[in-house]
């Protein structure tokens, strides 16, 4: 309950850095190499961590999830992330709230190749043709040309397996 009135209140979550992986490489804004510290000035301009991947794209190491949150309630916080530095947004279709997180990435101004959107697909999106299906209406209720991470959510069971299973094969 605590944790859910933080949440509301758009009150950040702090989080640790994960262990250096060999497919990605730390990046920061502003210093070129080690982490970010807390308390410092780049801490204090907004500017978030960032993991280089090995094809060269950036993602912030942070991002700010509207799970739970009302089209009214992403609509209010989503300034307030940006204003903090916030340039990684985590949505999903199941959320019911990807036409607000658009609107809000709209008003903030922020050229939309700075930020970062994450969504995901529900299980009953597996299937490919139905997969595709999605992405579109995803796209058209975000009012993009694209997506940065598109994930499965709980991608588990027989479903999944035979659609990536078919994939693999040109399906």
């Amino acid at each position: 309950m605590c944790n859910e009135r933080k949440r509301r209140a758009g009150a950040p979550m702090g989080v640790d850095t994960p262990a250096s992986a060999p497919w990605l490489k730390t990046q920061q804004n502003t210093v070129p190499e080690g982490r970010r510290q807390r308390g410092t000035e780049d801490e204090e301009e907004g500017n978030m961590l960032e993991f280089t991947m090995n094809d060269g794209r950036r993602i912030p190491a942070v991002g700010y999830g509207v799970f739970l949150m009302t089209p009214a309630e992403v609509e209010a916080h989503l300034p307030e992330a940006f204003a903090v530095g916030y340039r990684h947004i985590d949505t999903a279709n199941a959320y019911f709230n990807e036409k607000a997180v658009g609107r809000a990435v709209r008003a903030s101004g922020i050229p939309r190749e700075e930020l970062f959107i994450t969504t995901k697909l529900f299980p009953q999106s597996y299937p490919l043709e139905q997969c595709r299906a999605d992405i579109d209406a995803t796209l058209r209720r975000l009012d993009m040309d694209y997506i940065d991470l598109l994930l499965l959510h709980q991608p588990y069971g027989e479903r999944v397996h035979a659609g990536v299973e078919g994939h693999g094969r040109g399906g």
